[in-house]
């Protein structure tokens, strides 16, 4: 009867539910990983949860991956189901394993109506995981811009660092790259124009011309029902960025491994954000401990437009710098890809494409050449441009 509830309320089955009930289940049954009032929660399942908790099941029993119904109806934005288990006692500052809240998961998962939910509920604005993560950290990690917007105006601790010393601009140049949009493409019948973005870069295309419309003109491009949503959150979350260094983070920082959010903005090779950081006068001279500088992560970004904003702001550097594995910008570039215009304008910076690696790195052997990277992946226009004649 115990498999028979849990398998019911999984599937949203009321009738199921309720005769597994009658004939003895008990209303706390777990399955091999979850239990009945967990999936039920997870599942949105409002008659599953409101008649499982009139049996009396336990809204603050973890399941064995240590996760509470209150939690699981959050990663979800079940806010019905949310406000069921909170008027039956389910505890707004229950743990996981890691020591993340519902709060936590909500913002993790990007889901503004569950946060307002949850705040108005009482939940811990700054409660810290295992880690020292806030709420707004586990949103800006992964990019979760209406998550991270939301904690902001709540006023959150945008000061907060966590174990690592990661600040909050270093979260979210991480999730800036996470949630870039790798490649997409439109035509519109009528329209003589093609709509690209390619690593998060937006272009429309007419007559063999390409141009970066504006950011409102993207937004209204990315909002119809032809273009692509996500590329509105990763617009989203380069306005937050903005937003966060007027408000006082340091754009200066770095954590204990030495990244900064200049670096990353450089990884995710996003050109309006490299032009305001230099605007802001951020150090663009820190590096990895592996020994990787920004002029790596730019090179590795695969976006002609951020390498070009790096040149143009950066003054004298090292293009020709190795990481421990003896890798320069251009090996960088030849591992991820990119307009052939980028290894140009590297080598007119004075990037030496004959030097050669010193480690074996995933599978490309110690003493491979930037060409010999490309030809790695199969790249053979990248190959060619980087080949030492």
């Amino acid at each position: 009867m115990n498999t028979r509830l849990v398998v019911g309320a999984e599937a949203g089955d009321v009738n199921t539910v309720k005769a597994a009930l009658g004939a003895g289940a008990s209303p706390d049954a777990m399955g091999p990983n979850s239990g009945a009032l967990h999936v039920a929660a997870f599942g949105g399942h409002e008659a599953v949860v409101e008649l499982l908790l009139a049996y009396g099941a336990n809204p603050n029993l973890a399941d064995k991956q240590s996760y509470f119904p209150l939690q699981l109806a959050a990663s979800k934005n079940r806010t019905t189901v949310m406000r069921l288990l909170i008027k039956q006692g389910a505890a707004l500052e229950a743990t996981t394993k890691h020591g993340g809240t519902a709060l936590h998961v909500a913002a993790a998962s990007g889901h503004a109506d569950a946060l307002a939910l949850l705040l108005k509920s009482g939940a811990k604005l700054e409660a810290e995981d295992d880690v020292y993560n806030t709420p707004l950290a586990s949103a800006l990690s992964l990019g979760q811009a209406s998550a991270g917007r939301l904690l902001f105006e709540a006023k959150a601790n945008i000061h907060a660092r966590n174990e690592t010393k990661a600040t909050m601009l270093i979260h979210l140049a991480r999730g800036i790259k996470a949630v870039r949009v790798p490649k997409w493409q439109a035509t519109v019948e009528g329209l003589p124009e093609t709509y690209r973005i390619q690593n998060g870069l937006f272009t429309v295309t007419s007559a063999g011309t390409s141009v970066v419309p504006a950011v409102a003109d993207q937004r209204s491009y990315a909002a119809q029902d032809w273009g692509n949503a996500r590329h509105i959150a990763y617009l989203d979350a380069c306005d937050l960025f903005i937003d966060l260094v007027q408000a006082g983070v340091d754009v200066n920082a770095v954590d204990q491994d030495g990244h900064s959010a200049f670096g990353l903005v450089c990884h995710s090779g996003e050109s309006r954000l490299i032009r305001f950081l230099f605007a802001q006068g951020a150090n663009t001279k820190t590096w990895h401990e592996k020994g990787v500088s920004p002029a790596h992560l730019v090179a590795g970004s695969g976006r002609l437009d951020g390498l070009q904003a790096f040149l143009e702001g950066m003054g004298a550097f090292d293009v020709n710098a190795r990481d421990e594995f003896g890798w320069t910008p251009l090996h960088y570039l030849a591992d991820i890809g990119g307009e052939l215009q980028m290894a140009a304008l590297l080598q007119d910076r004075g990037a030496d494409k004959t030097l050669r690696s010193t480690k074996d790195r995933g599978g490309i052997q110690a003493g491979a050449n930037p060409a010999d990277i490309a030809r790695h992946w199969k790249d053979h226009d990248m190959a060619a441009a980087l080949e030492i004649v």
